[in-house]
């Protein structure tokens, strides 16, 4: 195999890894965007959609492919023939010129080369091929633990256009319906009403960061999105469960539930039935119970839970269907101590208003963030929580009735 042949066929080989590994870059970044999506399915709907995982399968396949294209084609290329050590250097080529044998002085172009010149065979080391072998980098960026935020699925959620959402309570109502003789008058009933007004609060955060990092790694700009809008949904659970309606917080579901009435205890009482007497001390309320929300060391506990002869109580760990008690929807979340729960007819009882759903902007404006190349990201929503029947929630602490 002649020199200028070797050289054509490392140049062809070049061209086709560069080729395969263009694909291979638009094929990362499609999968990119199947995870991207596939983490808002989750986020937005607590499950991946059947088309979405068929597309990253397909991505992941895609990828896979050309990856294996380009390991070949480097191996083929580390295959060529030796005779490239044979190839003449810059020097060689130009001291054989007719300009050279010729040259009286002044400034000459002694030969004009295209392409690239090797001096030996073509390796995966840095100076030589190395630098058209991509390392292989998992797409996407490994995101730290998110927990499931399934508390805003319990409400009723509605929105407003207004900075405060006014809402009328029936305040008392007195109940005189009574038989009537005839020609005698109805018996008079009573009910009085109270109007409440609700403001709509605000939750955000914010980061720093550099507009290079942010135009080197477009990914980036991305997660830092998606990080953000879960740790505001975050704080909008706990603000929900706990907000103690001071300093722009919400006025939560827990500080306006009526605790639990240990006088519906019964001796020998386990935290099964503590959970049940709860549903009926919603249920003495006139409200029926939807969901129970506790922490998932505590429904572990329940679910373990046997008899003497070790089977377990209620719990099928074969056959594992929606958590629930009672008949009733079971919500773990990290957001309640352990030991404590919260029951309630929570469709019926509270309603959570969106103003503005989650936004995220970038913007320069902040302190001397222009002059030194920074942008502040800001991450923030506006909603209002009105709980409309507090006697709906029952809360307390799960304890065991000595016998």
């Amino acid at each position: 195999m002649k020199p200028e042949e070797v050289k054509e066929a490392v140049e062809a080989q070049a061209k086709e890894i560069k080729t395969v590994m263009g694909k291979l870059q638009d094929s990362h970044k499609e999968l990119d965007g199947t995870i991207d999506q596939i983490k808002k399915d989750i986020g937005a709907h607590g499950k991946e959609f059947d088309n979405t995982k068929t597309a990253f399968q397909d991505c992941v396949k895609t990828v896979s492919k050309l990856e294996d294209e380009v390991e070949d084609l480097v191996l083929k290329m580390t295959s060529l023939p030796t005779q490239l050590d044979s190839l003449k250097s810059l020097g060689q080529i130009s001291a054989e010129t007719a300009k050279a044998l010729n040259f009286k002085g002044g400034n000459a172009v002694l030969a004009d080369i295209e392409g690239p010149l090797f001096a030996k065979a073509v390796t995966s080391a840095s100076t030589s091929g190395g630098s058209l072998v991509q390392p292989l980098r998992q797409a996407g960026i490994v995101v730290g633990p998110e927990q499931q935020l399934a508390i805003r699925d319990l409400l009723t959620v509605l929105t407003t256009a207004s900075n405060a959402v006014e809402w009328v309570r029936e305040k008392m109502y007195t109940n005189n319906a009574g038989s009537r003789a005839e020609g005698a008058a109805a018996s008079e009933s009573n009910i009085t009403f109270e109007k409440k007004s609700t403001s709509v609060e605000t939750i955000a955060h914010w980061v720093p960061a550099s507009r290079q990092i942010l135009s080197d790694a477009p990914g980036l700009q991305t997660f830092i999105d998606q990080r953000m809008r879960y740790g505001l949904k975050h704080e909008e659970e706990n603000q929900i469960l706990f907000g103690d309606g001071t300093n722009g917080n919400l006025l939560g579901l827990t500080p306006q539930a009526t605790a639990f009435n240990t006088a519906l205890s019964q001796p020998g009482d386990t935290k099964i039935d503590q959970l049940r007497r709860s549903i009926l001390q919603v249920a003495m309320s006139k409200y029926s119970a939807t969901g129970i929300v506790m922490n998932p060391a505590d429904w572990c506990e329940l679910e373990l839970m046997k008899t003497a002869d070790n089977a377990y109580l209620f719990a099928n760990p074969v056959n594992q269907n929606e958590t629930r008690l009672w008949g009733k929807k079971v919500v773990e979340a990290l957001s309640m101590d352990t030991g404590d729960f919260l029951t309630g007819a929570f469709g019926m009882g509270a309603t959570l208003w969106d103003r503005e759903q989650v936004s995220a902007r970038i913007a320069e404006q902040h302190a001397d963030f222009f002059i030194k190349g920074m942008v502040a990201m800001i991450c923030e929503e506006r909603l209002a929580l009105t709980v409309e029947r507090p006697a709906a929630f029952v809360t307390g602490t799960l304890t065991t009735t000595p016998p």
